[in-house]
């Protein structure tokens, strides 16, 4: 049974994006903290800068190694930045919401100092909600390679 599992994942690229997924998660995590607590800049402006960081990485990630594609790069770029933009968007709403306008905080001591971790869980959180739809939008709309029939050629010249 998990050999039948094990299979069917790994057909489905879901192990490969997952690991590549996993490893941006944590490139956005270390940016993060990094652009919050050394920068000192507030939560909704540090996911902003680390998701530009990040998205490259991204995209040739699960492009050479999750989906395998070597589908049209340009055409595959922009149906990544219109599912990025929408993503983008959502993560400083999502930030936004619970750290801003709800004033979501958890502070966690250590000693005398004490760090508010409430922007890594709630980011956390929005990386797990946007992995679950991107898989599919990934694989199915951005990655997606259209085989051509070999005769391509000949059709187009007897259409015109």
């Amino acid at each position: 049974m998990f050999k039948k599992l094990y299979n069917y994942l790994y057909v489905h690229r879901f192990i490969n994006y997952f690991l590549a997924g996993s490893s941006a998660f944590v490139l956005d995590i270390l940016v993060l903290i990094f652009f919050k607590e050394f920068l000192k800049l507030k939560p909704t402006i540090a996911v902003a800068l680390g998701q530009i960081v990040v998205v490259v990485y991204v995209f040739y990630a699960h492009k050479f190694w999750s989906f395998k594609s070597s589908g049209n790069t340009t055409r595959q770029m922009k149906r990544f930045i219109m599912l990025l933009i929408a993503n983008y968007f959502f993560s400083i709403a999502w930030m936004w919401l619970w750290i801003d306008a709800v004033g979501v905080s958890w502070p966690l001591g250590f000693g005398v100092h004490t760090v508010d971790v409430a922007y890594l869980i709630l980011r956390t959180l929005n990386v797990i909600f946007a992995v679950s739809w991107n898989f599919f939008l990934y694989k199915f709309w951005v990655y997606r390679v259209v085989i051509l029939p070999d005769n391509l050629a000949e059709i187009s010249q007897k259409s015109e």
